[in-house]
């Protein structure tokens, strides 16, 4: 199987308590999930199910669950909304995979920086 970034199944981007996890599948998502959570469990932390999101990187979303349900313990099950963007360390990122949102902010931006600069 052709991997997402040099051969892997999937991918982990963290800064500090901001982590992404990609995959290629729904069966690898939950599973690195429930890794994931383990290794938080393990260090005393907790996995905050109502700031927790996924995504589906392709065009066409119709059919696919609302919510994704991973049990990771007996007594723990996270249920899992499914968003069609998500903003990660100040960069909007869509299922779609464009760029329209994310360049339109930052125009918007440049452009109110510019408006305080002509008033001096």
């Amino acid at each position: 199987m052709r991997g997402l970034i040099y051969g892997s199944r999937h991918q982990c981007l963290a800064y500090a308590d901001d982590i992404v996890l990609m995959a290629r599948s729904e069966e690898e998502v939950t599973r690195v999930f429930k890794l994931l959570e383990a290794k938080a469990r393990e260090y005393g932390l907790a996995i905050n199910e109502n700031k927790t999101k996924y995504m589906v990187m392709k065009n066409n979303t119709r059919g696919l669950p609302a919510n994704l349900n991973i049990s990771c313990t007996a007594n723990r099950r996270y249920t899992i909304e499914r968003v069609e963007q998500v903003e990660y360390l100040g960069v909007t990122l869509t299922c779609k995979g464009d760029e329209e949102k994310e360049i339109e902010k930052r125009l918007a931006k440049g452009s109110k920086a510019a408006g305080m600069f002509s008033r001096y």
